[in-house]
């Protein structure tokens, strides 16, 4: 009697077990497999010969090496504007007003 109980719950434990296996592959290739599928298509590139065929990240990375030369330049044309600031007051003569 035990043994058949032993053996009765092994069966059970085993068709959960099956059904389980049946029904995680039903929702992978039901479900899962058409919803990569849509955000394959949807994160795709949009014009891939444009740019060389070069994905986002690279042109992320080319917009943020620009931004950096845009700043290194303003940084530049404020310095020289500075010194020409200095110049003209050091070398400026004021010319005296006629009465």
């Amino acid at each position: 009697m035990f043994t058949d109980n032993i053996l009765l719950a092994g069966q059970i434990a085993g068709s959960i077990t099956a059904v389980s296996v049946v029904f995680a592959g039903l929702i992978k290739y039901a479900f899962m497999k058409p919803i990569k599928r849509y955000i394959d298509i949807a994160t795709a590139q949009i014009q891939p010969n444009a740019n060389g065929g070069k994905s986002l990240p690279d042109a992320i990375t080319i917009l943020e090496r620009l931004e950096f030369r845009q700043l290194n330049t303003n940084d530049r044309v404020q310095r020289v504007e500075d010194m020409l600031s200095e110049h003209l007051l050091l070398h400026t003569t004021r010319k005296k007003v006629k009465s």
